[in-house]
């Protein structure tokens, strides 16, 4: 279980840099309207 456990909190590591990278592009689209 232990390198499920790994893989999967890489995992989250990874979404949690992508949506920070969406939130940031659409706060940069609202501050553009």
């Amino acid at each position: 279980m232990q390198p499920l456990s790994v893989s999967w909190f890489h995992y989250n590591e990874g979404n949690s840099a992508v949506m920070l990278e969406n939130e940031i592009a659409v706060t940069s689209i609202i501050q553009r309207l």
